[in-house]
């Protein structure tokens, strides 16, 4: 351990480490989907789901979603205190986690809008 030699924070810590965007944004995707799967199952509100009943898109969105997020964050802290190795931090670590919002939001709203064009094109997606 280095005592003396001291090195500069950055302001904004947040894109510094994978944990932390990743971390928070399965936190955020956690409440949003809690409340998406209330409003689905107890009050019955229908909701664009990507053309999936409601159980297949809640479990699709706990693995691909939650799951992928706490993963991704994980080995992305864990890789570079294994290895000794860099991994990705400031706008590549925000561009990756850019990608994965836009994946969540293309997940029902591409099917959304697709059929709302043309109702035989949503097959078509799969």
């Amino acid at each position: 351990m280095q005592i003396g030699k001291r090195s500069d924070c950055p302001r904004f810590a947040l894109f510094e480490l994978g944990f932390r965007p990743f971390f928070s944004a399965a936190g955020v995707l956690a409440v949003i989907g809690m409340l998406l799967w209330m409003l689905i199952y107890l009050f019955s509100v229908p909701l664009p789901l990507a053309g999936l009943d409601p159980v297949t898109w809640h479990a699709h969105e706990m693995i691909y979603g939650y799951a992928i997020a706490v993963v991704a964050g994980f080995l992305l802290t864990a890789v570079s205190n294994w290895t000794g190795v860099r991994t990705w931090r400031g706008k590549p670590l925000a561009a990756l986690l850019a990608c994965w919002f836009v994946a969540r939001g293309l997940d029902g709203g591409f099917h959304y809008f697709l059929n709302r064009l043309h109702p035989a094109a949503d097959t078509v997606a799969y």
